[in-house]
């Protein structure tokens, strides 16, 4: 199984655990936001693919998987993912350029 398959299926199994269904309802409730589930689906797999590695396959509650992929998104993923609108730079050195 290739990491990409294992990042999913440890998403669709997170997806279960957190939600207690396969989150289709959220897909279904406005296609307009597709990209931005893409990009939330995309870094909760990491973060779930993160813990895998480290061996816990399983947080303790579903606070605690919640602020976890809260804390990757807002403390890492947003901040030095690349965005079109700002010339393919991250928030954070867009926001540097323009302070300097």
């Amino acid at each position: 199984m290739a990491a990409d398959e294992r990042i999913e299926q440890a998403g669709h199994l997170y997806e279960l655990a957190v939600f207690g269904g396969d989150g289709d309802a959220l897909a279904r409730a406005d296609r307009g936001l597709d990209a931005v589930e893409a990009d939330v689906a995309l870094a909760r797999g990491r973060v779930i693919h993160a813990r895998f590695l480290a061996g816990t396959a399983a947080w303790p509650s579903r606070t605690a998987a919640r602020t976890a992929i809260f804390d990757f998104i807002e403390g890492w993923y947003n901040l030095h993912r690349l965005h079109s609108s700002l010339g393919y730079r991250s928030p954070a050195d867009y926001e540097t350029a323009l302070a300097a």
